[in-house]
């Protein structure tokens, strides 16, 4: 049997589904193997020459790429592999075509490399589909990044927002704190002012008080003024009825009044200093003393006139 020209032509498969989930087996196109005929070693043409075209595929490690570019770098190494055994099998197809000792031989091996090939371009479909996924799945990736980067942005932005709203807060703490301070600065200062008002108020009813007592002592004053000039009124009527008889009893009469009204206000006149304040009500009620004293004093003269007038 001819030396098996590829040994493994699936060889990255755990890489490739490492990337992309297994798929089913009515999914790969790979058709059966067909059973090979044995020929003899010494029919093989001295000629015969494996020629393999061996292309080590240098792999990179995913970790330093992202999910589509790793991707393409297997794919690249898978695509290389295949066009390697490719060249294989066209210079085995080559060489079997030489000699016509060998034509049994040939169609055998031909039949044998037309069926890896056809597997091999079955792979090449899977690998081609198996990129189309891929490349969904990297641009499904790419917009599910973009998303997850436009929600990074949002949360630091909230974040933000969070913590300039915490400052805020703190600050509105601290100027309430403050507005309260000065509020009860203000109510302890509006409670010292209410209180003397207070005061104020409680002096303000003593005086009115006062002063109302001091209004009903005039009230009695003027009352007891008012009596004297209805009694000076009918002795004065009197005297009136009396001046028909004596002019002389007239003249006496009115310079005893003058002369008590003009000791009256000698009187009023020592009682009082310039230098000095007098309440109103000390005024009257000093004006209506020395008042009554001279009334008094005038009737006296006055009755001590008329008796002796009648004797």
């Amino acid at each position: 049997m001819g030396q098996q020209v590829i040994s493994n032509p699936l060889g990255h498969s755990s890489e490739l589904s490492e990337s992309e989930p297994e798929e089913p087996e009515s999914d790969q196109k790979i058709p059966p193997p067909r059973k090979q005929k044995r020929v003899p070693h010494s029919a093989l043409s001295p000629l015969h020459v494996n020629k393999q075209v061996v292309v080590e595929p240098q792999y990179m490690p995913q970790q330093n790429y992202y999910p589509n570019d790793g991707l393409n770098h297997f794919l690249i190494a898978q695509n290389t592999e295949l066009k390697m055994h490719l060249a294989n099998i066209s210079a085995k197809i080559d060489n079997l075509s030489i000699g016509s000792n060998q034509s049994n031989y040939k169609n055998s091996e031909e039949e044998s490399l037309k069926s890896k090939i056809r597997t091999l371009e079955l792979v090449n479909e899977n690998l081609k589909t198996a990129w189309e996924r891929s490349e969904k799945k990297c641009e499904l990736f790419q917009r599910t990044s973009q998303d997850n980067k436009d929600s990074i942005k949002k949360v630091e932005e909230l974040e933000e927002n969070v913590k300039r709203l915490s400052l805020e807060l703190e600050n509105a703490k601290k100027h309430e704190l403050t507005v309260i301070e000065d509020l009860q600065n203000e109510i302890t200062t509006q409670e010292d002012i209410i209180n003397n008002q207070k005061a104020r108020i409680q002096d303000l009813e003593d005086t009115c008080e006062k002063f109302l007592q001091k209004q009903t002592n005039t009230e009695e004053l003027e009352a007891t003024i008012s009596s004297l000039k209805k009694e000076i009124e009918l002795q004065t009527e009197k005297t009136n009825v009396n001046v028909s008889k004596s002019n002389m009893d007239e003249v006496k009469l009115a310079n005893m009044v003058k002369q008590h009204m003009n000791n009256m206000f000698q009187s009023l006149i020592n009682n009082f200093q310039e230098d000095t304040m007098y309440y109103s009500s000390d005024i009257q009620t000093k004006i209506a003393k020395e008042l009554k004293k001279a009334t008094f004093k005038i009737i006296d003269d006055y009755k001590h006139f008329v008796d002796d007038e009648g004797e």
